[in-house]
């Protein structure tokens, strides 16, 4: 089950936690962690203030490779959370 997307000015992740997040320039998610106060992907470091949303990551394997062939699922909590 896909986690709420949680807006980053409400509430942030607990230190290291694996999760998604949407920048505010983007539309797709990226994965990464949240560690010392900031989000961390495989690729770059974001400051609190360019993240939008995120969300815990779903660490299930066979959840995270049906997500990638079907990248528009999930995202039906994003309108819902931006109302």
């Amino acid at each position: 089950m896909q986690m709420q997307w949680v807006p980053t000015c409400a509430s942030l992740p607990h230190d290291g936690e694996p999760v998604q997040l949407l920048l505010h320039d983007r539309q797709a998610p990226m994965s990464g962690a949240y560690a010392n106060g900031v989000f961390r992907t495989r690729w770059a470091e974001y400051d609190i203030d360019r993240v939008r949303f995120w969300r815990e990551a779903d660490i299930n394997p066979a959840r995270a490779q049906s997500d990638h062939a079907n990248p528009g699922i999930g995202f039906g909590s994003l309108a819902l959370a931006a109302n």
